[in-house]
């Protein structure tokens, strides 16, 4: 009984010796051997972000302002954002590198704020010679040669806006007279040309931007809408029915809320359809959210006429 004590205390003492001087080597071995964990590369980060052509608007200028820290106010359509934000994804646009940081809110409206002073300075830039108003007398000659050089499917597009039927045109040339005649009549009712009385137009946001210049006799009611929008396709006859009743007293226009989306953020619409009305100075002086019938419509803007 004794031996086998003895016995068992010597091996119980050589495995504790074993152990201790093995320590060290084990750990200098789990030192070499440490996991490798990947890092995420820049493309697996690319590839987790969403397809571009599927995403919305308000999705894009959301990515380029919140990701990339990239500003769209000189975006005007879908294609110039859909292509700042590949440039941003790229790396090609200055300040393109991901910017949420804890004072991100503040950046958000910092960032506002100097778009809503580039928008106040755009839309005040043609009367900042001390409130003086020269409205450009319009020239048949000139605008002939630049609609002359558009193609077809332009001219076309543009007596579309104005509701002018160009299907019995044949020649271009056909198109180019309507469109001055068109032009000429409305040269002293409408700032950009665009507009003529008791029509309703569909406007461009350049066009936009020279209606809310300040330099109009008129106040301005302008729809703001989208293809898709069911009570806006509902609300468009009311619409041309108010144009017609309210003539040369008033500007009527809409402009598509998809293809110009920085106008409609700009305007701070948040659902369709939109009527605001400006007075002939660019200023809000009303607006509606919802389809309206067209005695509706007349009243937003009657106090302004």
């Amino acid at each position: 009984f004794f031996f086998v004590c003895a016995l068992l205390i010597v091996a119980r003492s050589n495995t504790l010796s074993f152990l201790l001087s093995a320590a060290p080597r084990i750990s200098r071995m789990q030192q070499q051997h440490v996991p490798y964990i990947p890092k995420m590369s820049a493309t697996n980060n690319e590839e987790s972000l969403q397809d571009i052509s599927t995403m919305r608007l308000r999705e894009i200028q959301t990515e380029l302002r919140d990701v990339w820290n990239v500003s769209s106010a000189d975006c005007f359509d879908k294609e110039s954002l859909t292509k700042r934000l590949r440039d941003a994804r790229a790396g090609l646009v200055q300040g393109s590198a991901p910017a949420p940081s804890p004072t991100g809110d503040k950046t958000d409206e910092n960032e506002t704020a100097a778009r809503e002073s580039d928008d106040s300075s755009a839309s005040n830039s043609s009367t900042s010679t001390s409130g003086e108003k020269t409205k450009k007398a319009f020239n048949r000659e000139e605008m002939d040669a630049e609609l002359s050089n558009m193609r077809v499917s332009a001219l076309r597009e543009m007596l579309g806006a104005r509701n002018i039927r160009w299907a019995n045109m044949i020649e271009k040339r056909d198109l180019v007279v309507a469109l001055l005649d068109a032009m000429e009549a409305s040269a002293g009712f409408s700032v950009s040309g665009a507009l003529t009385p008791g029509e309703v137009a569909d406007l461009t946001g350049e066009q936009l931007a020279s209606e809310l210049s300040g330099d109009a006799d008129t106040p301005l009611l302008l729809d703001v809408y989208a293809v898709w929008c069911g009570p806006c396709q509902m609300m468009a006859p009311h619409l041309a029915a108010a144009a017609a009743e309210l003539g040369a007293k008033c500007r009527v226009a809409k402009i598509d809320s998809d293809k110009y989306g920085v106008w409609a953020s700009k305007l701070r619409v948040g659902g369709l359809p939109t009527v605001i009305a400006f007075d002939g100075n660019g200023n809000e002086v009303n607006r509606q959210e919802g389809a309206l019938m067209k005695d509706g419509l007349v009243k937003i803007v009657s106090d302004y006429l």
